[in-house]
């Protein structure tokens, strides 16, 4: 058995050790940038299938216990409040960097 772990191990280090130098040997930007658009996309799917039950689950939980009544389910707005205020602090930085004129410098 603990070998069976060891070599899932493994291959999951492997993986991530490969995949991560992809970058490195991959030089086309569009088709890097899609798959990596992709990639977060599943990810951020698979999170918000697992995430969004439980948090509904627990913010009507958290209202029965306080014996407050709504038909808002408190747990996705607070989901979807925190999305659209990380969407607005990265605007707002991305913004600020655009009018900054920023251009990194290399240092060779």
């Amino acid at each position: 058995m603990i070998l069976i772990k060891l070599a899932c191990a493994s291959v999951l280090v492997g993986g991530v050790f490969a995949f991560g130098l992809l970058p490195v040997f991959f030089k086309n930007k569009a088709v890097f940038s899609m798959v990596t658009s992709f990639s977060g996309g599943v990810l951020l799917g698979t999170v918000m299938i697992h995430l969004l039950p439980e948090a509904i689950a627990h913010g009507n939980q958290l209202l029965c216990n306080y014996d407050i009544k709504l038909t808002l389910p408190i747990g996705g707005f607070a989901t979807v409040l925190g999305f659209i205020l990380i969407l607005l602090i990265e605007k707002m930085v991305e913004e600020y960097h655009l009018s900054r004129k920023y251009t990194a410098k290399c240092f060779t």
